[in-house]
């Protein structure tokens, strides 16, 4: 069918395949963009549904890949029969009789529809920020609110980092997400997404620019340990020192403090009513410091220790219980008994002491057993002596080292493995005779 008109509209021209075959007139495939007069001389028009592909033999005068804005005026349209406008292809090509004044719509071709786009300017979502990656997150393109034409075969997540000059394209075909790694910590990043359809003008408009940061990196406070002294009974003096790791420029430490809360006094009887629980705040004025001595603490005393650092991205802390020594040693076993077996073996029971937490939990009991000697300044050396973390040891009618119808002293003490002069601490004895 052959249609004759003028056309008494402004268009652009824009060409985008070679040449069909070098032996025949240069036929080259175009796209005819009907524009009103406000858009002429735009560099990329927007597409409109009135767009049409064409398959066009160009004048001489024309260049390919240009575009020509203005009334231009042809004779001819020629316009291949079959094949509606819609998607659906026909066999039909243009007539190689095509002249320089005449345009062909070839109906082979499908004609152009508006290459998918979102309706929200801003689609895409953020999630699992860290100091290294970024989960970007975007919306299934739905045709009954989106711009555009389906259907749609893939998604293009696109980012661009500082200094770039192109995004880089990541093809995710359906999905609707992807998590970006080893990107650099607390640096922005521009992102924007793209809609792919199944047609030769397939590719939508990427969406708007979205930034988004990473994080700066966590700061670790990976030690805090402390040690205790005691000069002067009924105080001590603690030591702390800690590490920490991942301190950069947006880290750094503006200033610390230790915070310790008295949580108990392990003498006898607890937390005296004239002790005052109130957390004492001690600031470390020298923020790269990272050791600091806390004097005049209650001796053999439980405390909730908190190290607090404050840097330019937040407040970090870590604590832990501490206890205190002092100058006093454990006290001794009490209730120090003997037993005597059927078979005249002998147990000795005895309880712990009563301020059984000075300088520590107690670990074991160091018991000894020597001939008694009332009148002797130096003490006979033990015939049996040995730790046990029972309260009771059992001594054998038939160990030789004990001689029958003789006296001997047996003593038992606390220790704790912490503290000064351990095997010295107080001592509960029994005098005892393995009779024949």
């Amino acid at each position: 069918m052959m249609i004759s008109s003028l056309f008494p509209v402004p268009f652009v021209l824009s060409f985008f395949s070679t040449e069909c075959s070098m032996k025949q007139p240069l036929i080259y495939g175009g796209r005819l963009a009907f524009i009103d007069d406000g858009s002429i001389g735009n560099d990329s028009p927007s597409p409109v549904a009135q767009q049409r592909v064409l398959v066009i033999k160009m004048p001489p005068s024309m260049s390919k890949g240009k575009k020509y804005p203005g009334r231009f005026g042809i004779g001819h349209i020629v316009m291949a029969g079959g094949g509606p406008c819609g998607g659906e292809r026909s066999q039909i090509t243009c007539p190689l009789a095509t002249t320089e004044e005449s345009i062909c719509l070839d109906s082979s071709l499908p004609c152009y529809q508006t290459p998918p786009t979102y309706a929200e300017p801003e689609p895409l979502s953020f999630s699992g920020v860290t100091a290294t990656s970024i989960t970007v997150t975007w919306p299934a393109w739905d045709e009954t609110v989106d711009h555009g034409h389906g259907p749609i075969v893939e998604y293009r997540i696109q980012i661009r980092g500082p200094g770039e000059l192109e995004f880089t394209e990541i093809p995710k075909g359906r999905q609707l997400s992807h998590q970006f790694n080893d990107l650099n910590e607390n640096t922005e990043y521009e992102f924007r997404i793209g809609i792919i359809r199944d047609h030769p003008f397939g590719d939508g408009r990427p969406s708007n620019v979205q930034t988004t940061r990473t994080s700066a990196g966590d700061l670790v406070i990976t030690d805090l340990e402390y040690t205790s002294s005691s000069r002067r009974a009924g105080y001590a003096s603690t030591t702390v020192t800690w590490s920490v790791e991942g301190v950069t420029d947006s880290h750094r430490v503006l200033s610390q403090s230790l915070s310790l809360r008295l949580l108990n006094v392990l003498e006898c009887g607890g937390v005296p009513t004239t002790e005052d629980a109130t957390p004492t705040v001690i600031d470390v004025e020298d923020g790269e410091a990272r050791t600091k001595t806390i004097p005049r603490l209650t001796a053999n005393s439980q405390y909730n220790l908190i190290l607090r650092l404050n840097t330019q991205t937040g407040t970090y802390e870590r604590s832990r219980t501490i206890q205190t020594t002092t100058t006093r040693s454990t006290g001794k076993p009490t209730n120090l008994r003997l037993e005597t077996k059927t078979n005249g073996n002998l147990v000795f029971h005895w309880n712990k002491p009563e301020c059984s937490q000075r300088n520590g939990p107690i670990n074991s009991y160091y018991y000894t057993v020597a001939k008694f000697k009332p009148n002797k300044r130096q003490k006979p050396a033990p015939v049996i002596a040995d730790h046990t973390e029972d309260n009771s040891i059992r001594l054998k009618r038939s160990d030789t080292r004990i001689l029958h119808n003789a006296q001997y002293i047996f003593t038992v003490r606390a220790t704790t493995g912490q503290g000064s002069g351990d095997l010295d601490s107080p001592a509960a004895d029994h005098q005892f005779i393995f009779e024949s």
